[in-house]
């Protein structure tokens, strides 16, 4: 039995040790919470390495993270003497220059036709949509503002700009307001004038024909005027002018096909399965606005997988798949070009999302490659160009036998009297580029001549819209071998810009990788 001291001390020595047992598991959870906050510092931390190495993998191999305006800078290449400006690469001297020589060979193209006594009549956009429609004010005058007018005199030769003296949209479009003077000297036109006074000083020429762009500009429709008027001779001479470029506009027209050709690698760099098409798009125009290329000559296309086959597929909407289809890894599409001081790129790429061609679209690529690179060598100066295309129209006959996707059983004229290469290819090999990513014509009116810019780009399509079934069961058709790849394969498409030479070509986006080894190398 225990006295009463002997309980004391067990009652003591039991709540010690209830003490100490709470202190030691609070020392537990005290240090396990230090460990979990040291796990989330090094998880963090590891995040954050793999992130910055991702993004460097993504926007630079060769050490220049994300294309800033310094390394856009280096993208100046050749191009010597260019003063850096607002535009980054161009002075306002050298577009006024440009302007004064597209100017120029208006004039001597007008006067040839239609003599001196005559004033030419051109009114800018009024809405800012209506500067996407009508580039010619822009390519005349190089002035982009809303509500402006301009008048060239054919004997004088001179140039007058009107601009709205008080415009009602001033504080929402102008970035700052110019005194004339001073717009007069970015231009380099004679003159710059209120459009108040544009009748006034058309006037006093005292010339007897105005020749406007069309019947909508005709500024005397209606009304009782003394001038002749004429509505399509002005319209027909730039439509041809702009075909041939002059050596500065073909400066600029290089930059913007290399900075959306730099563009197109970071992009291709940058793909993996699961990336959304979306995401590819905002990289090519975050990288082509970093270097000054501020707009996009169109909305880019951006299709995986079956969306490929879609011409105009501008959705941009969906995931690039992380499984294989049925008959092998998605392919991926892209077809984007920025615009520069209103000069338009066209160019488009189309690889594996993983890296790597399978079997099969590698001889459909290669086959699309070849007609490409055997179209684009037939290019020089005196050739027309509709002959380009049927020579390219035949070899994607030839090649499509090659592939067994249509029968030998029949020669390729036979076939191509059948239209069976729009079946497999419903767009035609390419067309200019200038103002307009579909410059004037679309299709050269004339001869190739130097400083014309016309793309090239051959593609084979699987679209289930133009490959049907009754498609499928014409006679020539291999229908096994095509219907598996009927909206699940896409397109192929492989587009380049081309300048014309004195004695030939010059692929302007040549630097982005083309063939299978080099488009696998850069991607691996």
């Amino acid at each position: 039995m225990m006295d009463d001291g002997e309980g004391i001390a067990m009652i003591t020595d039991s709540r010690r040790a209830k003490k100490n047992s709470t202190t030691v598991a609070f020392l537990y959870v005290v240090i396990l919470v230090c460990l979990c906050i040291t796990l989330m510092a090094l998880v963090s931390f590891g995040i954050m390495l793999y992130s910055y190495g991702y993004q460097r993998k993504i926007y630079n191999k060769e050490k220049e993270s994300y294309l800033s305006v310094e390394s856009c800078k280096l993208l100046k290449g050749k191009l010597e003497d260019v003063q850096v400006t607002d535009n980054l690469f161009f002075s306002n001297q050298f577009l006024a220059d440009m302007r004064s020589e597209i100017r120029s060979r208006l004039i001597d193209s007008m006067t040839k036709v239609a003599g001196d006594d005559g004033i030419l009549y051109i009114q800018g956009p009024s809405k800012p949509e209506e500067m996407l429609i009508d580039k010619n004010f822009l390519y005349i005058t190089g002035e982009n503002n809303l509500k402006c007018q301009v008048i060239v005199d054919l004997k004088s030769k001179e140039c007058t700009l009107f601009v709205p003296k008080n415009p009602g949209s001033l504080v929402w479009d102008l970035p700052y307001i110019e005194t004339l003077n001073q717009t007069k000297n970015r231009l380099g036109v004679f003159k710059v004038d209120y459009d108040e006074n544009l009748l006034s000083i058309m006037n006093s020429y005292n010339r007897t024909t105005v020749y406007f762009l069309n019947d909508q500009q005709n500024l005397f429709k209606n009304k009782t005027s003394s001038y002749i008027v004429d509505n399509s001779l002005l319209f027909k001479s730039l439509r041809t002018m702009r075909e041939a470029k002059t050596n500065s506009e073909v400066k600029i027209m290089k930059k913007v096909a290399q900075i959306s050709s730099e563009a197109h690698i970071q992009v291709m760099k940058m793909i993996k399965p699961r990336v959304m098409e979306f995401t590819l798009m905002s990289a090519f125009k975050f990288m082509t606005g970093t270097c000054g290329a501020v707009t996009q000559a169109y909305e880019p296309i951006c299709a995986g997988g079956p969306r490929s086959a879609v011409l105009h597929y501008e959705l941009n909407t969906a995931r690039i798949p992380p499984k294989m289809n049925p008959i092998g890894n998605d392919i991926f599409l892209i077809d984007a070009g920025a615009e520069l001081l209103g000069y338009a790129s066209d160019i488009t790429r189309t690889y594996p999302a993983d890296g790597k061609f399978n079997e099969l679209q590698r001889k459909i690529y290669n086959a699309v490659l070849d007609i490409q690179t055997k179209s684009i060598q037939l290019i020089k100066p005196g050739v027309d160009y509709k002959v380009i295309m049927k020579f390219a129209s035949n070899l994607l006959i030839e090649k499509l036998q090659d592939l067994n996707f249509v029968s030998k059983e029949y020669s390729v004229d036979d076939l191509y009297a059948k239209r069976v290469n729009s079946i497999f290819m419903p767009h035609g090999l390419g067309h200019l580029v200038g103002l307009d990513v579909h410059d004037t014509t679309t299709y050269p009116s004339v001869p190739l001549a130097p400083n014309t810019i016309v793309t090239v780009e051959p593609g084979i399509y699987f679209g289930s819209s133009s490959i049907t079934e009754e498609v499928l069961a014409l006679p020539y058709i291999n229908a096994d071998v095509v219907r598996p790849l009927v909206g699940v394969f896409g397109g192929i498409r492989i587009e380049d810009e081309i300048l014309v030479t004195e004695d030939g070509y010059e692929v302007i986006s040549s630097i982005i990788p083309k063939t299978v080894e080099d488009i696998e190398r850069l991607m691996k």
